[in-house]
């Protein structure tokens, strides 16, 4: 969909006007705004400051004040002096509603020009967008979109898709990491063909999906979940001229830790939007010339402020030749990529829609991302303040050799061995006390309150915030790992604690992305080529970005609702969540409607 028009008038800022700009802190026209103080510890976490109020009589209450510029534009909250950078809240409800649009199943009831302003407006919520225009020679009905007279009719999603025979034997190589080309040798079909597949697979699962998860909340209703959330990079191969180079693409996932289902996974790609349609409308509006917390299209990269971040990251492979004659550097395609902290939010925005806030508490463990933890904290204020929401950034030690990681297991093992044998009498004296508590959560526990027992609660807090709690129990996936619980509001007890600090690990959600790099070829780490003496670009990574979201959603599906292991109970995840009584097999997808 293209970017909302400008007004009628453009955007004229005042020397007045430009000084208020710098000063205040954005909000949308509803009201949502993460623009506070997002440290939970604080006393003013999830207050709204207003750096414009007390301009009355008498002395002006300290609301904190806006430091910096552009990227660095941050509030520094009065009251314990951390800093929480700007951001764009129309930016961030507007990439939250995207990924609402991608969730919501339409069956094709929409206008398929996404140029038109009822894309995506669906013939039931929009009835008086669109007319009934006959039927097909199928009987299929009919409609026009009264806005830019394109029709389309609505049917069986199968109605146009040929020789579905091959469809579900095509589904398995896609997600057996068997690559375009040889999936055509195989099935004997052309790359075009191979493509229509894949997009009629993505609008299968993104509907199946959606129709199952419209009740994913009730499967958390009163229990302690815990969930991982993590950003692995996919690489997109790039052709500069003569050269080849690579963009990143962030593929964002959130993963349940008990049954292994993948909740969420969205990529920061918007193929809708054209860059330089954007930079027009952008150049309308004047929206260069603020910061782009205060931008009306904030959301994405421009074209020129993308092809500068190349330059900046990938310019040492582009000689002054490339950058003159090759043309404006872009992704290849049609679309864009979304800023990182709109991404972010509005990722976990997604999280929460669809797990509710029915239970008993959510344990969020999140990789050490710049700014995620925070991002988690904004969306989740009362339920962090009420005891029913904890965060927790976890780190450990990547890119040990796996002789290394294997060694530490077996002297956290050893270490859990002996403490268990050490401390047996008061183990057995804590678990009189918490009958709750399983062996493992009971010697973390002792560890726990052995080393912070002697804190205050709010220097315990504060030293559980930055400094964390380094995990003495290696694990070959976790060595040296480091929890730093950003939560700590003296409201769990120390039973409460011992059982987070047993159960946060990231580790699910990093198990997905080793699967879903064993299972697509495309998103396997750079595999440089023999001819490619530079080894920046890489056999098998796609051409085309709008691969990654639609493969995204299909692994996932696969992932979910499809792949029943005999380690798992011969289960899928979801069965095991509660969202599927038994395995869905290709021909139930193909056939949703």
């Amino acid at each position: 969909m293209a970017p909302h028009k400008p007004e009628v008038e453009a955007i004229r800022l005042s020397k007045k006007s430009s000084r208020v700009a710098r000063r205040r802190l954005p909000s949308t026209p509803g009201g949502f705004s993460v623009n506070f103080c997002r440290n939970p510890l604080c006393e003013r976490f999830g207050l709204f400051p207003d750096p414009l109020d007390g301009r009355g009589r008498g002395p002006k209450p300290n609301f904190g004040k806006v430091n910096g510029a552009g990227e660095d534009r941050a509030f520094i909250c009065p009251s314990c002096g951390v800093s929480s950078v700007v951001k764009n809240n129309r930016a961030v409800m507007q990439e939250y509603a995207r990924l609402r649009r991608e969730d919501r199943r339409t069956n094709g009831k929409h206008c398929k020009n996404s140029g038109c302003e009822n894309y995506g407006g669906t013939v039931d919520l929009s009835p008086r967008a669109y007319r009934a225009f006959g039927k097909t020679a199928k009987g299929d009905p009919r409609y026009q979109c009264k806005s830019c007279g394109k029709t389309f009719s609505i049917g069986k999603p199968t109605r146009r898709h040929k020789q579905t025979d091959d469809t579900g034997a095509i589904l398995k190589s896609l997600v057996n990491k068997v690559p375009l080309s040889r999936i055509a040798e195989i099935h004997d079909v052309s790359l075009k063909q191979i493509h229509g597949k894949i997009d009629f697979l993505y609008q299968q699962v993104k509907a199946f999906a959606t129709d199952r998860e419209k009740r994913m909340h009730e499967c958390f209703k009163g229990r302690e979940a815990f969930f991982a959330t993590d950003i692995q990079t996919i690489l997109v191969n790039w052709p500069v001229k003569n050269r080849r180079g690579t963009i990143p693409l962030l593929h964002m996932v959130t993963v349940h830790k008990f049954s292994q289902f993948v909740v969420a996974a969205t990529v920061d790609y918007d193929a809708s939007v054209a860059p330089d349609d954007l930079e027009q409308e952008m150049n309308d509006c004047g929206d260069f010339i603020l910061a782009r917390s205060m931008r009306r299209h904030g959301r994405l990269w421009a074209a020129s402020e993308y092809q500068d971040s190349l330059i900046r990251t990938q310019g040492g492979l582009l000689s002054e030749d490339d950058l003159a004659v090759a043309g404006a550097l872009r992704l290849p395609g049609h679309g864009s990529r979304v800023r990182g902290d709109a991404f972010k939010f509005a990722h976990m925005m997604l999280v929460k829609k669809l797990v509710g806030d029915q239970m008993a508490r959510a344990n969020y463990c999140l990789d050490d991302e710049a700014g995620l933890a925070a991002a988690v904290c904004a969306l989740n204020v009362e339920l962090i303040k009420s005891g029913r929401v904890n965060v927790a950034e976890i780190s450990f030690k990547k890119g040990l050799p796996n002789d290394e990681r294997l060694r530490m297991a077996s002297e956290g093992r050893q270490l859990l061995d002996a403490m268990l044998a050490a401390e047996a009498d008061n183990m057995a004296r804590v678990q009189m006390d918490f009958p709750r508590l399983n062996d493992f959560q009971t010697i973390t526990l002792i560890a726990i309150w052995k080393t912070y027992r002697e804190l205050p609660p709010e220097q315990r807090a504060r030293t559980l915030a930055s400094a964390g709690v380094p995990w003495p129990f290696h694990t070959k996936a976790e060595p040296l790992k480091k929890i730093r619980l950003k939560t700590d509001l003296d409201d769990m007890g120390w039973d409460g604690l011992a059982r987070f600090f047993a159960g946060a690990s990231i580790h699910p959600v990093d198990a997905y992305f080793n699967f879903a790099r064993r299972r697509v070829a495309g998103f396997e780490r750079g595999i440089p080529t023999a001819s490619n003496d530079q080894r920046i670009w890489h056999a098998y990574s796609y051409y085309n970005p709008e691969m990654v979201p639609k493969m995204a959603a299909i692994l996932r599906f696969y992932y979910n609702y499809m792949l029943a292991l005999p380690e798992n109970g011969n289960a899928t995840p979801a069965m095991r969540l509660g969202l599927a009584k038994g395995k869905i097999y290709a021909r139930d997808l193909i056939a949703w409607r």
